[in-house]
Order: structure tokens, then sequence, then C-alpha cells
């Protein structure tokens, strides 16, 4: 990650796996953070990911 990327906060949701909230720079990033946190590949979760995007600040 460059010092220069903007951060967002991003809710990834998934049927079996639940939501969860990752701080990352894109939605990529922030579907290999959820996998990680739920202990799966992020390659079985991808499709059926949905993705909310927040700057950290709260605004959209």
């Amino acid at each position: 990650m460059n010092a220069n990327e903007t951060q967002y906060q991003w809710t990834v949701e998934h049927p079996e796996h639940g939501k969860t909230e990752v701080i990352a720079q894109d939605k990529l990033h922030a579907l290999y953070e959820a996998a990680r946190r739920w202990q799966v590949r992020w390659t079985s979760i991808a499709r059926a990911c949905t993705f909310t995007k927040e700057e950290l600040n709260g605004n959209k």
C-alpha cells in the first residue's frame, strides 16, 4: 500500500458468512481482508459478496 492511497471503510456482506467492516483502498483489498477474517479463500466468496464503501470520515 502506498502512503498516498486513500483508505475507505468497506462493509462486506456474504449470505453464509454475514457482514464485516474492513479498511482498504479498493474493493479487491476489502475482499481479501473479509476473507481473511472469515478464514476462507477469497476466490470462494467473491461472486456472492456485496460491498458498501464509505470514506473514513463518514461521507459516502
